[in-house]
């Protein structure tokens, strides 16, 4: 089979066409006017998923091959500016890798394990968990470390995890108070509400736990060791707007996790001809009916 090495400097265009999109949809607003408001926050947050996506590349240290530089460009351009902690988001996700499907030990179980459930279910849990900001809670509870500052965690070694070399919370808050006090000096507060947050806790964050319950669930689903993560099919517009950066080919992931995203999609390719794994492939329909069928 062949190599799926790390391409030098697709970093720097992944990076730079998510931050170029945010930049455009923000001007487009202001230029005309605030109609295109709705347009630009779902545009945004495709953006800020990518984002997530590209943290979840370096969790891997698939972004870059030097791993220091994976991870500092990781966290100060991807994982930082999302308000996410790369350093918690690889452990749990590491143990997410090791124990899919693991009613005690996967941390995303929560992504997949109520489901299927009516979709009129579905759609009110998602408002109101939107209203009352119980998914934004959630959201930065898992991937922040101010749960494990605020409970006093310790290291093996008694020292506070959060000054440990284990955790990047100190440089986390450097990063998200540098940016609040260059917002508030230039008057940009509002902007960063209305054109960051709103996107990210309105529409991101709810279509980012869907696409986790739709890679993995339902859990009852999961006969086989081999079918515990799902690749999902359909036209490749729709699959950059829910899946951005390939990662509908979840399943194939999963069987190489060190696999970058630009190479997904002709691994996938490589398995079938080579018969090397079965995976778990469904399309965009089908793997929705599964999620919303009455249970």
């Amino acid at each position: 089979m062949r190599s799926y090495g790390i391409i030098p400097g697709r970093f720097a265009r992944d990076i730079f066409i998510c931050w170029f999109l945010v930049a455009l949809s923000i001007l487009a607003t202001k230029q005309f006017g605030y109609w295109f408001y709705p347009i630009a926050c779902v545009i945004i947050a495709n953006r800020q998923l990518t984002l997530l996506l590209l943290t979840h590349e370096s969790v891997h240290w698939a972004l870059i091959k030097n791993r220091k530089w994976n991870d500092w460009i990781g966290f100060y351009f991807c994982a930082a500016p999302s308000l996410i902690s790369l350093k918690k988001y690889r452990r749990l996700h590491h143990f997410h890798h090791f124990a899919v499907g693991d009613v005690r030990k996967d941390p995303d179980l929560q992504l997949y394990s109520a489901y299927p459930m009516p979709l009129w279910k579905f759609i009110l849990r998602s408002v109101l968990g939107i209203l009352s900001l119980k998914i934004a809670v959630s959201f930065f509870s898992y991937l922040t470390e101010w749960p494990e500052a605020l409970s006093g965690r310790k290291t093996l070694k008694g020292k506070i995890f959060v000054f440990s070399k284990e955790s990047d919370f100190i440089a986390f808050n450097l990063v998200f108070l540098a940016t609040l006090a260059i917002l508030i000096s230039t008057h940009h507060l509002m902007d960063y509400v209305l054109f960051f947050l709103v996107p990210l806790i309105v529409v991101m964050q709810p279509y980012a736990l869907l696409g986790g319950a739709m890679q993995h669930g339902p859990l009852k689903d999961h006969l086989l060791s081999g079918e515990k993560s799902r690749t999902i099919a359909g036209p490749k517009w729709l699959m950059e707007i829910f899946f951005p950066l390939d990662i509908n080919f979840h399943g194939e992931h999963h069987l190489n996790p060190s696999v970058p995203h630009y190479w997904l999609r002709q691994f996938s390719k490589d398995l079938e001809t080579e018969n090397k794994a079965i995976v778990w492939k469904e399309s965009i329909l089908k793997a929705s009916g599964r999620l919303f069928k009455n249970s």
